[in-house]
Parts: structure tokens; sequence; C-alpha cells
């Protein structure tokens, strides 16, 4: 299987003078999900990073600014191919923040059960769910709190928090979106690589997990990669307010559930996945859905990766909402790699 970091470099370098990329066509491109894209792109120092942008075609903080004139500029067919047409920088802009180069790194667990490089098989037993219905969320977070770096999640994890995140999702019958995440983490079709898939069946799962995207406006391109690529038809959670047109729109690519009136219930949602069968739920957020869920009592475990990194700004927190919800959790495992603390926790028992 190629290097993903150079696989991400084998497209960045393709991007020429006067035109720009996303991170979610960079992602739809290698096969990888944008997190990971906006990672390497981070520790990649001989590639055009400032020609990488956001998926509503702002570039990030470090290069922002009235940008000259470009000769050219990226244009697409349609928004769902991940490609924007927006100004672009032709030259690197000076002031941008030094990162420190990633590095392939050994994943170690310190609690409860010491060990030192643990395999990818012993990770997955580690993190392995009850047989019941069990919902997961995962989320990295500067030391700080801050959820994102430049408005994603790609830039804080390193590569042991890039190697978990790839397993859990071995585990799971279904993953679980935001919708406004899904936008602008810039998702593509939910397809697992092959290597994952052959796990997945010799474990009794299915090849591929569901992808189930929730939304109270039905604001999806239903032309978009995320149905048109995914292996399985999604499911879309949504209200029964939603507007019809769009509801009929998405019906073509996608199974729509109504699953409340005026908001989305999140127990409603995880009856509704546990009625097909779908009881592991791996959700990868974002912060409003997570509020959402912990407000309902429908978060089980948390794994969080905390990034060795101080962000400040604007940044939210992994979870939020108006409304304080105190919810008590129990610590389960704490692995380490290099810097990286990934955490487990489990809701406390009553």
């Amino acid at each position: 299987m190629e290097d993903p970091r150079e696989a991400v470099r084998a497209v960045a370098v393709t991007i020429r003078r006067g035109e720009v990329m996303t991170y979610g066509a960079i992602a739809f491109t290698t096969g990888l999900h944008p997190r990971q894209v906006g990672r390497h792109v981070a520790a990649l120092e001989d590639i055009p990073w400032w020609r990488i942008i956001h998926a509503d075609g702002t570039p990030p903080p470090a290069t922002a600014g009235p940008p000259p004139p470009c000769s050219r500029r990226r244009t697409s067919p349609s928004a769902a191919d991940g490609w924007t047409s927006a100004p672009c920088s032709t030259a690197p802009p000076q002031h941008r923040r030094p990162l420190r180069r990633h590095r392939m790194t050994t994943i170690n667990s310190l609690w409860p059960t010491p060990g030192t490089a643990l395999t990818d098989e012993q990770l997955l037993q580690s993190y392995a769910p009850p047989s019941g219905p069990w919902l997961r969320m995962n989320f990295v977070s500067s030391l700080d709190g801050a959820v994102t770096r430049d408005g994603l999640s790609g830039g804080l994890g390193d590569d042991a928090d890039q190697r978990v995140f790839e397993l859990l999702r071995r585990w799971a019958d279904v993953i679980l979106l935001g919708a406004g995440t899904a936008r602008a983490e810039g998702y593509g079709g939910m397809r697992l690589p092959e290597e994952s898939e052959r796990w997945r069946v010799e474990h009794g799962l299915a090849p591929q997990p569901v992808l189930a995207l929730v939304t109270q406006r039905l604001d999806l391109d239903p032309a978009s990669s995320v149905f048109a690529d995914a292996p399985v038809r999604p499911l879309v959670f949504t209200i029964s307010e939603a507007p019809a047109e769009s509801r009929e729109a998405l019906a073509e690519v996608a199974e729509v559930v109504e699953v409340g009136e005026t908001v989305v219930d999140p127990m409603r949602v995880r009856e509704e996945l546990g009625r097909r069968g779908l009881r592991r739920i791996h959700s990868e957020g974002g912060p409003t859905l997570f509020s959402a869920f912990l407000a309902a009592g429908a978060v089980d475990e948390l794994c969080l990766t905390l990034a060795p990194t101080l962000e400040a700004g604007p940044a939210h927190r992994i979870a939020h909402s108006t409304l304080a919800v105190p919810t008590a959790m129990e610590l389960a495992a704490v692995l380490q790699g290099d810097d990286e603390l990934l955490l487990r926790y489990t809701r406390a028992r009553a």
C-alpha cells in the first residue's frame, strides 16, 4: 500500500501556479480523510501548501490577506468533487508559523496494562467495543481545548492519532457524522481500505460500514461524492419539518429517516440504527452533534487524543452548546505515542 504521506505529496506537487485545491479534493483523490490530509500537509515542507485551501474557498489564516492576482483559477463542474474556484497566492507567504516534521511513531500502553510498541491487532483489541449497542465519539484536541487549527481538525493530531483514527473505523457498523462537519472537513464516499475490509470480514462484520449523516435542514448535495461514491447506501437523519424538495432529492441517493419534529432526537437516531442491526456506532463529530448526543445521554464512550500543542484563538471545544451538560466519565485506558496522549473514557456507572 502506498505511503499516505507520499500520496498527498504526489497530488500536492501537481497544483500549478495560479491554481488551488481543497483538502477534500486531495482526500478524495488519495482515499484518505481530510483530517489525515491536513496532518500530512503540515508535515511536508517541499509542497506548495499555500495552494491548498478550505472547502469554502478561503485560505488558512497563515495565508489570509489580499492575494496577488492569479493567472488562472481552478474551476469545478460541481462542488461534489471537492474542487472550488478561489483567489490564490502564487508565492508562499513568509509568515507561516513553522510546524515540526511529523515522524512515524510507535504507540505504548501506559494504563491499565503497560505495554510497548503495540501492534495494530493489540490496539484493535484494546478498543474493542462491548457486544451490545454502543456509541463512541472520537475527537482530537489541543492542550488548551481547541478542536481545530485553521478551521479543520487535520492540523492537530500526529501519526499516533492518525493510526488509531483509522483503526477505530474497523469496529464500526455505522459511522455517524454531522452534516456541517462532513462539509467542512470535505468528506467523500466512506470507503475503508482493502486491509480494513479484510479484517472486518474475518471478524464477522460487513465489509464496509454505513455512513449516517445528521442534518435538520437537509442542506446536502445529492450529487456529492459522499453519496455517489459510497460503497453502502448512506442514511440521512432529519426532522419532519425539513424541506420536502430536499427530502425528495436526497431520497434518490440515501435512506432519509425522520427522527424528530423540530429537532433531531439522538435517542431516536440510536433506535433507528439498532433496528437496522447497526449497533456499534462510531461518531467523528462535530462539536454540535456531540453536545446534542451528550445532553440526551446517548454517548457511551469518548476517545480523545491530546495533541502536544497550544492553539489559543477562536476554535470551539469538542462539545459546543449554549447549555452545560455535566456528564461523569471513567478513565478506561491511556496510550502514548511520542508526545501525544490517547485517552479512552466510558460513561460512569450509576
